[in-house]
């Protein structure tokens, strides 16, 4: 007794036709349902969702840093004036590298969060960098039920956290520029090589029209050889790029605002520094 031989065709069919369900299901419960996720369970997924969604072309405003400047509402988030490269994880000198090898767009502006400075001079380029430009970024990009936001596990994970994009009145802090601080000792060694790489990168940029901020964050105070590594640092860009230096830390009252943590903003203080932040570049001359 023979049996049947396995309907070959129909079987690759029926796989085909699951797949395409599943993926419209996705997408149906990101987008339709508004589940689709800005903060996972993975530092890697939250950071390919920001640079997924600034890949889509250039922002007036592209803000740069570690998990610190990630919460910032950017077009992830539905603010499409703002590309978010914040690399949970990262530094500034992740996103830059992202601007100068043209896998991102720049804008207008660019603000450079200073916190991580340290992660600057010790830390290599973060792995996630890897994966931005790959075959799977660009089909996320162009298909939004294939993107990073529409992950099952991170849309569950967003929808348990229920953090909310942030209510009620935006408050708007006055903000002016700051003189860069004076470093107690000149840069050496590979602290000088980073910095310096920085510099390349911000002349880089500064070449092709965009102008650039330095920004420290509101954040948990850093211990005094962070601290000093870091007003070395800034004063080293400034002195070298002529870029503007806005330290929030010190010009917004801590107790105006509220955090996640000990280091990260909420979301309805993250919103309200970025319009501060925005309400400044508009008197830029």
């Amino acid at each position: 007794m023979t049996s049947t031989p396995p309907n070959r065709p129909l079987s690759f069919t029926g796989v085909v036709a699951g797949l395409v369900l599943c993926f419209a299901l996705q997408g149906l419960v990101a987008f339709g349902l508004g589940w689709k996720a800005t903060k996972t369970e993975s530092n890697y997924f939250s950071s390919l969702i920001r640079f997924q969604a600034a890949a889509s072309g250039p922002a007036e405003l592209t803000v740069v840093g570690s998990s610190i400047t990630g919460r910032l509402p950017g077009r992830e988030m539905g603010n499409p004036d703002v590309a978010n490269l914040g690399t949970d994880g990262g530094s500034s000198a992740d996103g830059l590298r992202l601007l100068c090898d043209g896998r991102m767009r720049t804008g207008k502006w660019v603000i450079l969060e200073t916190n991580t400075f340290l992660r600057v001079v010790l830390d290599p380029p973060s792995t996630m960098l890897d994966s931005v430009g790959g075959a799977a970024f660009r089909a996320g990009a162009g298909v939004p039920a294939l993107g990073y936001s529409a992950r099952p596990t991170g849309m569950l994970y967003g929808k348990l956290l229920n953090r909310k994009a942030g209510g009620g009145e935006v408050q708007v802090f006055p903000l002016a520029a700051d003189a860069a601080p004076v470093a107690e000792a000149p840069v050496a060694g590979q602290e000088a090589t980073r910095y310096a790489g920085l510099v390349d990168m911000i002349g880089q940029l500064q070449a092709k029209g965009c102008r650039v901020l330095l920004v420290e964050y509101p954040s948990e105070p850093m211990a005094p050889e962070v601290r000093a590594m870091t007003d070395r640092g800034v004063a080293y860009v400034t002195a070298r790029t002529r870029v503007p230096f806005l330290d929030l830390a010190r010009q917004i009252p801590r107790d105006r605002l509220t955090f996640t943590d000990t280091v990260h903003l909420s979301p309805g203080s993250a919103r309200d520094v970025l319009e501060s932040l925005r309400n400044f570049l508009v008197t830029q001359p």
